[in-house]
């Protein structure tokens, strides 16, 4: 079912991530790749595979958004619990590596973090969720950023386009925000991948 934490702060900071992805998707299909398709040098195949990885990428946000980190047991049914310790604020016993989170109202098995761009906590029940979702980030990001730089420094300029248009007025300066945006993705996307993939090695080791 779905979860959502009501945590005013954490919902902002979740909509500026959708904002985020939402701008970079309208710049460039509007500016970059079906303009470009239009005039025959992208193929459809392009324009698929941009489309795909776009709509996993916020599929993928959507599920981690609302997804469970996991929960203790309210009952113990296990003579192994000497490590355990005892939340004060969920008034019950927790595993080991269990973490109370004051946004989320709960404890977390094997909790990572509590991520504030999906106001939510990764743990063990939506790690892999979040793996995902950066995953998908990361590939959306580089394939943005290259389309973008080919219209900036390869594509010719669209013969077929309305030049009046607001889009084609300000064309240039709404690709360069979308440059910086998906290379600023990008980079955080690649280091997030390589803590996550370091955290999960130390944990089982």
């Amino acid at each position: 079912r779905l979860r959502i934490v009501k945590d005013g702060y954490g919902l902002m900071q979740a909509a500026f991530v959708f904002f985020y992805w939402l701008y970079g998707n309208v710049v460039t299909w509007n500016l970059v790749l079906l303009p470009q398709y239009a005039e025959n040098h992208l193929s459809i195949a392009v324009l698929i595979v941009y489309f795909i990885f776009s709509a996993l990428t916020i599929c993928s946000f959507w599920r981690a958004f609302t997804s469970s980190p996991g929960v203790t047991p309210d009952s113990v049914f296990s003579d192994s619990t000497d490590d355990w310790t005892f939340c004060e604020a969920c008034k019950k016993s927790r595993p080991p590596k269990a973490h109370h989170c004051r946004r989320c109202g709960q404890c977390v098995p094997l909790m990572d973090h509590h991520c504030p761009w999906i106001n939510n906590c990764v743990g063990q029940g939506n790690q892999w969720l979040f793996l995902q979702l950066i995953f998908y980030a990361a590939v959306i990001s580089f394939l943005t950023l290259t389309f973008d730089l080919l219209f900036k420094f390869y594509f010719d300029e669209c013969q077929s386009c309305d030049q009046a248009s607001f889009y084609h007025r300000h064309q240039h300066g709404l690709v360069n925000v979308c440059i910086v945006m998906a290379a600023l993705m990008l980079i955080s996307s690649m280091g997030l991948l390589c803590t996550q993939h370091t955290n999960i090695i130390l944990v089982s080791t």
